[in-house]
Formats: structure tokens, sequence, C-alpha cells
């Protein structure tokens, strides 16, 4: 008899199958539960080190776009015209995807990049600048304490916590938690800047425990011409990938252009920045990104 049967269900000698493939699946954590080989399982954990980092990359280069704005700073273009060696050298750092990564992950500050940037190129032959600036970390503690101030994120914990409105992290971020006086833990990605300049004492060490399988909210920002069909484009896309939309803003400019505004419910980071690639390639889009805002959101 055909039929259909999971992917993880054991086979019996003389079964037969037949294998069907999609180029638009992947390898998840979830094939991890059912693969056998070690080599199989080397090449899924190869697969999802790699996405991750990918994804640390292009989350780290929409902040310092966005934040780039703030500054009267064209990031994409300023970073061409800057001299990269000096700032690599700034941050003790050998590429720009390690930079990227370095502000997605909370380790570098996007502000003291595109401040750093800018004096550079306001300035291209003047003297050499002043010593690398510190990169803000958590106070140093012992092993013990650290254990203790190290908290799990994950589906039915017993801590009670929130997941920020500002930055609305999502399984597989860089994540922070930040004790607030009458709110109790808050959970904010590390690049969040609505935690720059709280007490570092409220801060604890935070990562993903194993999630249940539930959507989480996410805002991106798509900038495109103001073409027939296309918001049509993005949400055919979005029902290509079975992402439903919680809520959405459309704002036209005069320059001919429009502003959307979508809050999608997504898994994960793996699934965010695959639809985010695809919204991309939509005729008519100039940009999509991540919102990394502070509207509304306080830590």
């Amino acid at each position: 008899n055909d039929r259909l049967v999971p992917l993880s269900t054991p086979l019996k000698s003389g079964d037969y199958v037949q294998i069907l493939t999609d180029a638009n699946r992947h390898p998840s954590k979830d094939w991890l539960k059912f693969v056998r080989t070690a080599k199989a399982r080397s090449r899924i954990n190869h697969y999802i080190r790699t996405e991750q980092l990918a994804q640390s990359i292009q989350c780290g280069r929409d902040i310092l776009e966005k934040q780039g704005r703030r500054l009267n700073l064209v990031f994409h273009k300023a970073i061409k015209e800057t001299d990269q060696e000096r700032l690599l050298k700034e941050f003790n750092l050998k590429s720009l995807e390690g930079l990227f990564a370095g502000v997605h992950e909370g380790r570098i500050k996007a502000h003291t990049v595109l401040r750093f940037m800018k004096e550079q190129l306001a300035a291209p032959t003047a003297v050499p600048p002043p010593p690398a600036r510190a990169v803000t970390t958590l106070p140093a503690r012992s092993a013990e304490e650290k254990k203790e101030e190290s908290i799990t994120i994950a589906g039915g914990d017993k801590i009670p916590y929130t997941l920020a409105r500002c930055c609305h992290p999502v399984p597989g971020d860089q994540i922070i938690g930040y004790t607030s006086i009458g709110r109790g833990l808050i959970v904010h990605t590390a690049g969040c800047q609505a935690i720059l300049n709280v007490d570092p004492e409220r801060l604890l060490s935070a990562h993903w425990g194993e999630q249940k399988e539930q959507p989480f909210p996410v805002v991106i920002e798509i900038k495109a011409k103001n073409d027939i069909g296309v918001l049509s484009g993005v949400t055919g896309v979005l029902m290509h990938e079975r992402i439903n939309i919680d809520s959405g803003r459309f704002h036209a400019n005069v320059d001919g252009n429009s502003e959307i505004n979508l809050t999608l419910e997504v898994r994960d980071t793996v699934q965010l920045y695959q639809v985010i690639a695809r919204l991309r390639a939509v005729p008519s889009v100039l940009e999509v990104i991540r919102s990394s805002g502070v509207k509304g959101g306080q830590a």
C-alpha cells in the first residue's frame, strides 16, 4: 500500500520507500532527534551553525543600517568609504562579518561603530583616532555566581518572564535578561538599544532552552516602490511560507515609495531570515529589515 509516513518512522527489512525532495526545505534541529549516523548529525549541526552565523551577520548589518539613519549615515555606502582596516583594528577583529555578528550578539555596541565611522569619514586625514573604545560587558563574576545568574528561557519554565516588545526576541537570537522593578524578568535581544544604559547589576545571562511549538511575534520593515501589486507580492510570499501576519501598517510617501511595517508570527530566526530573503526578491521591494527599534519599548 502506498502511504505517506513520518520521516522518523523506522524502516524494516523489505520496506520500499520513495524519497521526495524539496529545494526549499533545509535541515533543522528537529532532524537531530531521529538521525542515526554520526556523519548525518555532523552535517546537520554544521548547517545549523553556518545558518545561525549568516543570520547573525545579516541581523548585525540591519542594526547598523537602521541606527545609522538616526546619525544621518547611510551605512551600506559609508562602510565602502571607511578605512576598513582601521575599523577592524579598532575593535580587534579580522573581518567585517565578525564585526556584524558582534553587533547582533551585543558584544559590540552599534552606536560605537557608527560614531567611529562618522568621525573617520569627517576627518580622513586627521591624526590617528583615540585608543579603542571598551566594549561594554557584564561585570566579572565567579563561576558559581555566573551559574546562579544564568537563566534558560524555555517553554513551561517555572521562572516567570516576559519577552520585550521593543525588540521581539525569538528562538535563535542572542538574548539577555533584565530584572525590572515591578515587572519581573524581561528578556531582550542582546543588541537591543533599550538596555544600553540600564544598571548592569540588573542584567542576567540568558539562553534559549527547548521551546514548545508556538509562534513568536517579530516586526519587519519593508521599503518598496509604490507600484500596483507590491502588497499582493509581499502577502503572497508570506502565504507561501505559511507565516501569519498579526498586524500591519502601510504608508505611501510623496517620493513614490511606500513603507510597510508588519508584525509576523515565526518559529525562530531560521524561518524569519528565510522569509526576509524571499521578500527581498519581490519585484518593487527595495529593502527589508528586521525592526530593532525601541518605539514604545523600555527595559
